[in-house]
């Protein structure tokens, strides 16, 4: 395959949802999306270029909500709402946005949202004002990870020094905090990830 041929997808535009017990299932012009409520404060996503997803996780053993959830159909996107977060999910191109219960914004995609390049996915989030990043485990440098690229993999990092990257232990999650609110992103994902 060479360089011209590969292109960048989006996820795409909604072409119909279903509901199930807990989730809300989206296909798209370009693949599937799945959105799960494991609580009122923990929203799985997840994004396929394929019609079905493996459901199997080496990390998460919670369960879903076991209840029904709400989905608001508005035009040109839909609203699931628990007592905590509203997620508002853009129809075209399909985006997501998670919010507070008054509207205000906690974390939200940018405008190419989750993209692949041939097999390679990319989640691509717009930085909120004054938004700072902590987490993702064992990782040299500051604190603070806004501004900076890190690799997710284990590997032994003899004689390491402050910007060694990747050390021992990967964790892919990280909190993001910005304007009083604060949010939690785990990326459940084995393979090695940037």
């Amino acid at each position: 395959m060479s360089f011209n041929s590969v292109v960048s997808q989006r996820l795409g535009k909604l072409e119909s949802f279903r509901t199930d017990q807990s989730s809300v299932i989206g296909k798209t012009n370009r693949g599937t999306f799945k959105v799960t409520v494991y609580s009122d404060q923990v929203i799985r996503v997840c994004a396929t270029q394929h019609a079905d997803f493996e459901n199997f996780s080496y990390s998460v053993i919670a369960q879903p909500l076991q209840q029904k959830i709400n989905i608001d159909d508005q035009g040109d996107h839909l609203v699931l709402k628990t007592n905590s977060i509203h997620l508002r999910i853009e129809k075209n191109p399909v985006q997501f946005c998670f919010l507070t219960s008054d509207g205000k914004i906690i974390n939200e995609d940018d405008r190419l949202g989750i993209s692949w390049i041939g097999e390679q996915v990319t989640s691509y989030k717009k930085l909120q004002p004054g938004e700072r990043f902590i987490g993702l485990g064992e990782k040299t440098g500051d604190l603070d990870r806004r501004g900076a690229a890190y690799q997710n993999w284990n590997t032994d990092a003899y004689a390491y020094n402050k910007t060694t990257d990747p050390m021992y232990s990967s964790i892919p999650f990280y909190i993001g905090i910005h304007q009083g609110l604060c949010y939690g992103i785990f990326f459940d994902n084995t393979h090695k990830s940037y």
